[in-house]
């Protein structure tokens, strides 16, 4: 497992890989679906770092079936 290919965009610590994490935020930018137009742009993050940043409506749809830690 390599801690270093993925860096958080929240905390800015290495992501190590396993069965959440990395997590991808892609940001679609001016999409036009009948154009198809815009531009995409990915983040990365912990599993952790994203849920205890979303609003604490939203935090109950971030879905997770493994019961691991790893940050």
């Amino acid at each position: 497992m390599n801690k270093f290919n993925f860096q958080c965009c929240f905390c800015n610590e290495g992501i190590a890989e396993n069965k959440v994490d990395p997590i991808d935020i892609s940001i679609i930018f001016n999409e036009d679906m009948l154009l198809k137009t815009g531009a995409t742009q990915d983040f990365w993050a912990h599993f952790y770092c994203l849920q205890e940043k979303l609003h604490p409506y939203m935090k109950g749809y971030l879905i997770r079936t493994d019961k691991e830690n790893e940050h």
